[in-house]
């Protein structure tokens, strides 16, 4: 049997190549591919958290991003979260939708009402009905459709480790170890709308725990939730501790949330802002520009005298006379005069984020 001849290689005239690489160009073009410029200038929109932790992220959470809570309990998670719900649902940032997943149904009346600011009736809350108990599949699904319907919508998911598939929910206590079927959910879960996320301008802010590991290898603690979601987060800060926050006469007013910025979609990860909270209205904003005000030299400081030196310019007269109406004795009477004069309060917040980071509220 005769040997099959080889095709002969085909030699591309210059012509021959031009017309080849044309016809690439065109199939490009066809991909609808975009350039860098793209990524570079498109404008998203970056929402507000506390005056501390905005520092720390250098400006606050752009739209389309992941966010990641997780440290010890009882550190200020909820009160993040809840907080910055606030700030989104205001005109400026668009009045956004806001759905809470109480995957661990313990969101009461008091998380809501101890924060100021926070319209409770444009809040959306998920959560297990009477005699039906979602799983993780219901919680998550859930979450993917009010991702494709609502654009520009936050999610609050409280919490990841709390999640529970429905094999574990109708089953016996210790009959399966399904942990590792959660994570795959939430796996799936992230890559499923993370595009969506980023072209809706959505924000997930997802909170979870971080554990014992019990493997013995690795970590002492590690967050629940398995690894696919650390890798889909763009900001995620770590409560490390907390401190009782006092006034002058020694009683315990509220507390102080120690953070640790792990990452951050618009600055350099590693900062440990100090979140305070003043119980009752939930983040003490004033009482934190306070802080960084005297920090930055914006107010100065003599004793225990405050002087509101940051409103020259912004008042019709300077002299001893008006400055004397702006210098207060002790933290607690200079944040008040803070809350008591919102105006003032946003002056200084613009000042404070213009002069340092080069943000115009």
């Amino acid at each position: 049997m005769g040997k099959k001849k080889k095709k002969p290689i085909e030699v591309l005239t210059s012509e021959g190549q031009v017309a080849a690489l044309n016809a690439i160009q065109k199939d490009i073009e066809a991909l609808d591919f975009q350039k860098g410029s793209f990524i570079v200038d498109r404008k998203q929109q970056i929402i507000p958290v506390t005056p501390a932790i905005d520092m720390a992220l250098r400006g606050g959470i752009p739209e389309g991003t992941w966010v990641l809570l997780s440290g010890e309990p009882k550190t200020g998670k909820t009160t993040f979260a809840l907080h910055f719900a606030a700030n989104a649902q205001k005109e400026r940032y668009g009045g956004r939708q806001i759905f809470y997943m109480d995957v661990e149904a313990r969101l009461k009346k008091l998380n809501l009402e101890g924060i100021k600011g926070l319209d409770v009736d444009k809040i959306e809350i998920v959560r297990s009905k009477e005699h039906t108990t979602m799983s993780s599949e219901d919680f998550l699904n859930t979450a993917t459709n009010l991702i494709l319907s609502y654009p520009k919508c936050i999610i609050i998911i409280d919490s990841l480790a709390a999640l529970k598939t429905r094999a574990e929910l109708d089953g016996k206590i210790g009959e399966s170890q399904q942990r590792a079927t959660v994570n795959k959910h939430i796996s799936e879960f992230c890559g499923k709308i993370n595009h969506r996320m980023e072209s809706g301008g959505n924000i997930i802010i997802a909170i979870t725990h971080r554990m014992a590991n019990v493997s013995g290898r690795g970590a002492a603690k590690l967050d629940k939730g398995g690894t696919a979601i650390q890798y889909y987060q763009s900001v995620k800060l770590v409560a490390t501790y907390r401190e009782e926050r006092k006034d002058s006469a020694d009683r315990v007013i509220g507390q102080i949330c120690n953070w640790k910025v792990e990452s951050s979609a618009l600055g350099p990860p590693f900062d440990k802002p100090k979140m305070l909270i003043r119980y009752g209205t939930g983040v003490d904003v004033s009482g934190e520009l306070l802080e960084l005000g005297t920090e930055y030299k914006f107010i100065e400081k003599g004793g225990a005298w405050y002087t509101l030196s940051f409103l020259e310019g912004h008042l019709p007269e300077w002299n001893d006379e008006v400055i004397k109406t702006v210098k207060f004795q002790g933290k607690e009477n200079t944040i008040n005069a803070l809350n008591q004069n919102p105006e003032w309060q946003e002056i200084l917040e613009t000042t404070i984020k213009k002069t340092l980071l080069n943000i115009d509220l």
